[in-house]
């Protein structure tokens, strides 16, 4: 597993953390607010695919196992906030208060992909869509990683 995909994942929620902070206050409009926060997941799923790429530097096979590390510590995160709260996502009250820490940590998808929770809610209210939703967060982002890592990685080997 690699820090440095870590550490960028650490700066890119922190980034998305600033930005939804100044930016999103300020939008009154709804129309706009989605269309933000779809431009906004854009950018955020290509700083994955850069700090992918980035990361990796070397010539030899790419293994999805080396970009699983924002993966692993989120699905272990999920499983502890689950297995506390299986039933209550509601992190401001109740017994979903643990679910915070998990917010926190893939705020930088959660922020852009909220829209996708609020249809969700206002269809048909369902607890395990949103519980899984929540586990997807966590892994795309190594996904992402890899897909720049592989992008990389095949530079290398037409640049050979």
């Amino acid at each position: 597993m690699n820090t440095k995909l870590f550490i960028s994942h650490i700066i890119i929620t922190l980034i998305s953390i600033a930005i939804f902070s100044i930016i999103l206050v300020n939008i009154e409009n709804d129309t706009y607010e989605i269309i933000f926060r779809i431009v906004f997941l854009i950018l955020i799923l290509s700083l994955y695919i850069l700090s992918g790429y980035l990361s990796t530097n070397t010539y030899s096979k790419v293994n999805i196992s080396e970009y699983s590390i924002i993966a692993v510590i989120g699905i272990i995160i999920w499983v502890f906030c689950f297995w506390t709260s299986p039933t209550d996502l509601n992190w401001k009250k109740g017994d979903g208060g643990v679910w915070l820490f998990y917010m926190i940590y893939v705020s930088s998808l959660l922020e852009s992909t909220d829209w996708i929770f609020q249809i969700f809610k206002t269809t048909k209210p369902n607890i395990k869509v949103s519980i899984f939703l929540l586990l997807s967060l966590s892994i795309i982002p190594s996904f992402m990683q890899y897909l720049g890592g592989l992008k990389k990685r095949n530079e290398l080997q037409v640049n050979d």
